[in-house]
């Protein structure tokens, strides 16, 4: 009788620790599925994170060749606007040069004039001399036959002429003298007044020339004064956008690193976790056979569990390695169109310098 209680005792104990190794393992089953969630979240947030990256690099590189599309157009217009300019300063310089040539046509035709002038000018004198001439002798032809008529009769008008004469003489030289004591005066004033005006002219040149002056010395001040405004601004919107990139990046910092310090915070707790069920599994595996083997088979379990790991770090580890060797890949042919760039460049700036000689 006391044989059949105590086997009855055995079996129910039996049952009992059987159905609570059940729920453990069913307990390990969920933390397996929840760490494998956990992964697979952190994985995509780690595409996702990659993605957003390459989006930014590709908008920083379309924002690049936009600034250099715009810096080409401005290049071109600078060109034209050169052309431009050179063709209308040849236009005007041949205008000039037509004018001159007009103006000189012009002098040269009233030279040819005022010659013609002149020669008319001597053949009417040489008329008018001859003509004299010849009135002249007519004159004196006359006059000799006159002459010793009159001779007798102007010898003695002569002398009553001469008295008269004389007075008359003396009446004008005392005109003249007042004359030229006036004409004297009236020069004396002419000068004076045009020295005065002389004067006053160079003295409101003067003026103009310095007024000119203070005006240009204003302007280039204002335009100083602008100009440094300017720079001062630019250099604080620079500022601070450099203080906004680096407060970002500290940001990012700040929390990849709180990030990675919960990761190895749950991995460490995780590995304590293990650590005990080991000890706890030891114990139990001394006390009973059937414990060790329910050990074998969760060894087993394990097993197969680390050989799916070691599997999957085998692939992560290749698509890693293909990764660094697709940003390898781009990174030189961004390095060789660069270089091409350059190289372009280089040869736009030779021809610009030989075009320029």
């Amino acid at each position: 009788m006391q044989r059949e209680t105590s086997t009855a005792r055995d079996k129910d104990a039996r049952t009992v620790k059987r159905g609570g190794i059940a729920k453990r393992t069913e307990k390990r089953k969920e933390e397996e599925e929840e760490r494998r969630r956990r992964r697979k979240k952190e994985e995509e947030e780690r595409r996702r994170k990659k993605k957003k990256e390459e989006q930014e690099r590709r908008r920083r590189k379309k924002k690049k060749e936009e600034k250099k599309k715009e810096e080409e157009e401005r290049r071109k217009e600078r060109k034209k606007r050169r052309k431009k300019e050179e063709r209308r300063r040849k236009k005007k310089k041949k205008k000039e040069e037509e004018k001159k040539e007009r103006r000189k046509e012009e002098e040269r035709k009233k030279e040819e004039k005022k010659k013609k002038e002149r020669r008319r000018e001597r053949r009417k004198k040489k008329k008018k001399k001859r003509r004299r001439k010849e009135k002249k002798k007519k004159r004196k032809k006359k006059k000799k036959e006159e002459e010793e008529r009159r001779k007798k009769e102007e010898e003695e008008r002569r002398k009553k002429k001469e008295e008269e004469e004389e007075e008359e003489e003396e009446k004008k030289e005392e005109e003249r003298r007042k004359k030229k004591k006036k004409e004297r005066k009236r020069r004396k004033k002419k000068e004076r007044r045009r020295k005065k005006e002389e004067e006053e002219e160079k003295r409101k040149k003067e003026e103009r020339r310095r007024k000119k002056k203070e005006e240009r010395k204003k302007k280039k001040k204002k335009e100083r004064k602008k100009k440094k405004k300017k720079e001062k601004e630019e250099e604080k919107r620079r500022r601070k956008k450099e203080k906004k990139k680096k407060r970002k990046k500290k940001k990012e910092r700040r929390k990849k690193k709180k990030k990675e310090e919960r990761k190895k915070e749950e991995e460490r707790r995780e590995e304590e976790k293990k650590k005990r069920r080991k000890k706890k599994k030891k114990k139990k595996n001394r006390k009973k056979k059937k414990k060790r083997e329910e050990e074998k088979k969760e060894r087993r379990r394990r097993e197969e569990r680390k050989r799916r790991r070691k599997k999957r770090k085998k692939e992560e580890k290749k698509k890693k390695e293909k990764e660094k060797k697709e940003k390898k890949k781009k990174e030189e042919e961004r390095k060789k169109k660069e270089e091409e760039r350059k190289k372009e460049r280089r040869k736009k700036k030779k021809k610009k310098k030989k075009k320029k000689y």
